[in-house]
């Protein structure tokens, strides 16, 4: 007798999966097949995903793939294991070498109508699989890193073999179907939904991991230590090894502006190659979310940095939004430095995608023109990144970042000093360095549009009307003059921590707990850069008395009153217990209503080093123990010198001790004003006030 399937358990669930099988193709060709995106493609879906397994299984019929019901790690027939989250105890029992690829790489796949590279989609988290090589181990974590790696010969864990299937000639690229659009969208509100309270220990953990300003804002610090560190290692030597002769030589101060091309969308494209030359933009991807990016694709249909995705959608349906990747950033920003740093160590750091470079000596010691050496940093930076920049140069600051309007996209601009005049002539005035939309809108009252417009006016009116620094400026960038230097580090005025999305407090305890929060993150910058402060200001943004309690933007600021409050400290510091506390008193100094508050932050100004105010205290601390050791002396002098003290208008003899200075009254009921101490720290004012006293006392007997 034949074996049917049936005779054991094991033939019972190989006759069911066939089964399942059989129907799941009878349902494919009696439905539309859209394409044959995920031709070869046999997926098996474990746990909950979104989409959920039964709509990943409409997905697969309508697109040419396979469904498995079961998994059987014996049978090598399921290609991919769809999961969301993969447990310990599941992922072992998972043959060898199996892609586990999380359910946005279907959705994707869709709605770019072709199958893409499983590699960004790949489940890491949760998984113990020692034969994919991702374990937490160092050595796998090195190799985890190699796989993500844009170089392909270092990767030594799993391939993607799965051929990329595109759609057919005349074939319409098929659109995304309701259950992709249903997912899209739930994608956002899981997202919106999953925010933290405002008072949650996570809450800024979350804020900071997910905010695009907070990032272009800190970076500057970690690249500063990064540059400092890269500096020491680079030399210009790379152009005294390649002199090329030139007859004319550069006379005038040269200064080079580099500006890489859509930056958050070239380094997310990286990764997403198959979305090159569509229109892209880098956002959060809810309506009221701000497009950081967007591709010149996209700007061709009229989109803009700082629009509203929602809006964005509107003038270009078939926009394409992608998240964030804040390391990809980081990364990518290191290298174009790196690479910056082995050309001159005249270099300014503007953002994490925008430099300065004075390379006036490099032109002088190699007798290449300025073209030459941009056009080579360019090369370079493109080998090193994998993303186009362009380039800006000019006799000074100002011109070289107008000069790179000019160089966009991916080229390059000179502006020599005998040209500047004329090429800043019929520039509107918006381009020049520091002229936002208020102050442009103030000169065109004035009828200066362009700059030859701004030129006309005369510097006593442009000084009356924007102070007499900011006129002064307007007047000589309008000419072109510009005596900026290429900076490599600015002092670092203050030390602050914001938050002006997802504030709903109820109570004055959540007030305390928030800003509480705040203060320690505020603390551990603080101590990260190794300053303290002596003033603290307190920022608030108050829900304006016409604005709606809920806002368009889930949890955003809205339309809003900002008012600020600042202290001065008795002494430095950055000891979140005592920033929590005087924040706190500035919150109830300004008696609002906490349910009103919609954006916090507390600043840290007027900075000084912590550790040379801790050699500080400490020197003072040993000089008054010194005088102390003093006074316990036989052979102890004091000299009393008759001096005037106009504050109190009393004579005063100063007692010069050994190693020691104080100030005592002539007569035993005279009183010396104090009220100078109260600027000392509060320990070392402390012992200043016991040592006078025991003088005192030691006169009196």
């Amino acid at each position: 007798m034949s074996d049917d399937g049936w005779s054991s358990m094991g033939g019972y669930m190989e006759a069911k999966i066939q089964k399942l099988e059989k129907q799941f193709q009878e349902k494919s060709s009696r439905n539309e097949q859209l394409s044959s995106i995920f031709n070869k493609v046999a997926i098996h879906v474990n746990g909950y995903t979104n989409p959920t397994a039964d709509e990943l299984k409409t997905l697969m019929a309508k697109h040419g793939g396979k469904y498995h019901a079961y998994y059987n790690r014996k049978i090598n027939y399921t290609t991919h294991v769809i999961a969301s989250n993969l447990p310990r105890a599941k992922a072992k029992d998972l043959k060898p070498n199996q892609k586990i690829v999380r359910p946005e790489w279907i959705v994707e796949s869709i709605t770019a109508g072709t199958l893409l590279p499983i590699q960004p989609y790949l489940l890491v988290a949760n998984s113990s699989v020692s034969r994919q090589k991702i374990l937490t181990s160092k050595k796998e974590g090195e190799l985890l890193d190699a796989f993500f790696s844009s170089n392909p010969s270092t990767s030594k864990c799993i391939e993607d073999t799965t051929p990329q299937v595109k759609p057919e000639a005349g074939e319409n690229t098929p659109q995304c179907s309701t259950v992709v659009a249903n997912h899209v969208n739930q994608q956002a509100n899981s997202r919106t939904s999953k925010i933290a309270a405002t008072t949650d220990s996570g809450f800024l953990d979350e804020f900071y991991a997910n905010s695009r300003l907070h990032f272009i804002s800190t970076w500057k610090n970690d690249l500063a230590d990064f540059f400092k560190v890269t500096v020491t290692k680079q030399s210009t030597s790379y152009w005294k090894r390649r002199i090329i002769e030139i007859d004319e030589r550069a006379k005038s101060k040269v200064i080079m502006h580099i500006d890489m091309d859509c930056f958050f969308v070239s380094v997310g494209l990286l990764s997403r190659p198959h979305l090159k030359g569509r229109p892209v933009a880098v956002t959060h991807h809810s309506s009221y979310s701000e497009i950081a990016s967007c591709s010149y694709e996209a700007r061709a249909a009229g989109l803009r940095n700082g629009m509203f995705y929602g809006r964005a959608k509107e003038l270009c349906p078939d926009l394409i939004a992608i998240p964030y990747d804040f390391e990809a950033y980081k990364d990518i920003s290191q290298k174009l430095y790196t690479v910056l740093a082995s050309y001159t160590q005249s270099l300014e750091a503007v953002s994490c995608d925008e430099a300065l470079l004075d390379v006036t000596q490099l032109v002088e010691d190699t007798s290449l023109t300025p073209q030459v050496i941009a056009q080579n940093i360019r090369g370079k930076i493109l080998d090193a990144t994998g993303c186009n920049a362009s380039a800006g140069i000019g006799p000074n600051i100002a011109l070289a970042r107008m000069a790179t309007r000019l160089g966009k996209p991916n080229g390059q601009h000179e502006v020599t000093l005998q040209q500047a005049e004329e090429f800043i002539r019929d520039l509107p005035v918006k381009d020049l360095p520091g002229v936002g939309r208020a102050t442009a809108s103030r000169l065109r009252e004035l009828g200066a549009s362009t700059c030859g417009e701004l030129q006309k006016i005369h510097p006593d009116l442009l000084k009356k009307e924007f102070g007499n620094k900011t006129g002064q400026k307007l007047h000589e960038l309008s000419k072109g003059i510009d005596e900026r230097e290429v900076c490599q580090s600015k002092e670092r005025k203050s030390v602050s921590a914001d938050v002006n999305y997802g504030i709903r407090l109820k109570t004055e305890d959540e007030m305390k707990t928030f800003l509480n929060n705040l203060s320690n993150e505020v603390s551990s910058r603080l101590k990260k850069t190794g300053l303290s402060g002596k003033k603290i200001t307190l920022k608030v943004m108050v829900r304006h008395s016409d604005a709606p309690v809920e806002t368009a933007k889930f949890k955003g600021h809205g339309v809003c009153n900002s008012i600020s409050r600042s202290k001065n400290l008795n002494e430095y510091t950055d000891d979140c217990d005592i920033i929590g506390r005087e924040g706190i008193t500035l919150m109830k100094s300004l008696q609002l209503n906490v349910t009103d508050l919609r954006g916090i932050g507390i600043q840290l100004s007027t900075l000084t080093s912590t550790s040379s105010l801790s050699k500080s205290r400490l020197s003072i601390q040993q000089f008054i123990k010194k005088g102390k050791s003093c006074r316990k002396s036989s052979d102890m002098q004091i000299i009393t010198p008759e001096k005037k003290i106009d504050s109190e208008k009393k004579n005063v003899r100063l007692m010069i001790l050994p190693s020691s200075v104080l100030l005592i009254p002539s007569h035993s009921n005279d009183s010396i004003n104090t009220s100078f101490l109260d600027a000392l720290p509060e320990e070392l004012r402390k012992e200043i006030e016991k040592d006078y006293k025991a003088q005192k006392n030691a006169l009196q007997q």
